[in-house]
């Protein structure tokens, strides 16, 4: 499992970072959390989000901190599992 998330945030930084240097306006796709994207499951009782998502490119004013937040706690994450935390 460790190596499966190490894996996706590798290939998400890796990805931005391609996109920078192709010129691109590189963006990275949250799930809307809202009411409009939820779902009750009935066999599990619980609500799951749908499928709806949003996204947050990183040369767009209203994007922009959140798309370095997003980056700044991938990033903690990251060290945590290669610390063994």
């Amino acid at each position: 499992m460790k190596k499966v998330v190490l894996k996706k945030l590798e290939d998400l930084g890796k990805e931005v970072v391609e996109k920078l240097e192709k010129g691109e306006n590189p963006y990275i796709e949250i799930p809307v959390r809202g009411l409009s994207n939820v779902i009750y499951d009935e066999k599990r009782r619980r609500i799951i989000l749908g499928d709806k998502v949003l996204k947050r490119y990183f040369f767009n004013v209203a994007h922009a901190k959140k798309f370095m937040q997003t980056f700044l706690v991938a990033a903690f994450c990251k060290n945590l599992l290669e610390e063994n935390i």
